[in-house]
């Protein structure tokens, strides 16, 4: 082997490593992908899916059917109540009588006999005691309530009354804690022409009368 041929050939060995050495400098391997971590023997299971409960629907009336309405307030009653003790008189002819608000009752109630027939006024209601708010059964007063329930009888005859007057009637109204009340009087020609009377508890009627003096009638409504 000549000595050209020897050149030639370290030549080429010598090429061919520069070569490889070249393309694996400036084009290097892909990276091998990462290998996945073993799975364990006892994996845990997976955990049951979360149950989501629907809230209800809200339940509409049919068609043409109007909703339930709510039920009212009660009414708030005003208190209704005088704050003084007041005196009327009411006359009719030859009627005179006296009303007080305290217990929205008569006092007195006169018939005058005339000068011409010379005699002297008469006293229908019948004397007794002094009007005494204290005193379930008041003597010397007519028109006082009486019947059941006795509470609210007692709480009518000792309340102050607002009352409105007229020279021959008298209008009388009471209300307080849910107890109402209204007596209304009035006179015409000597005589009593109307007496009415009402009472009422948070709405309900009472059966509650009025009576005369200590007699035992009595009247929740009295016309001529």
């Amino acid at each position: 082997m000549n000595k050209e041929t020897v050149r030639n050939a370290l030549l080429f060995v010598a090429g061919s490593v520069l070569f490889l050495w070249a393309w694996s400098h400036f084009f290097p391997a892909p990276a091998a992908p990462p290998q996945p971590a073993p799975r364990s023997a006892a994996a845990p299971a997976p955990s049951a899916p979360a149950v989501v409960t629907p809230a209800p629907a809200a339940v509409s009336a049919p068609a043409g059917i109007p909703a339930p309405a709510s039920a009212p307030a009660p009414a708030i009653v005003p208190e209704v109540a005088a704050t003084t003790v007041e005196h009327y008189t009411l006359k009719s002819g030859d009627t005179t009588v006296a009303f007080s608000n305290q217990g929205a009752v008569a006092t007195s109630w006169q018939l005058d006999g005339g000068v011409e027939n010379h005699a002297k006024s008469v006293e229908l209601i019948h004397p007794g005691q002094p009007l005494d708010p204290k005193k379930d059964n008041w003597n010397g007063s007519a028109l006082q309530v009486a019947g059941e329930p006795a509470a609210a009888a007692r709480q009518l005859n000792q309340a102050l009354w607002r009352c409105t007057a007229t020279p021959d009637a008298v209008t009388c109204d009471y209300s307080s804690g849910g107890l109402t009340a209204q007596k209304k009087l009035q006179l015409h020609d000597n005589l009593l022409h109307e007496l009415t009377f009402t009472a009422a508890q948070n709405g309900t009627p009472l059966e509650l009368t009025l009576g005369w003096g200590r007699a035992s009638a009595a009247s929740s409504a009295m016309t001529r």
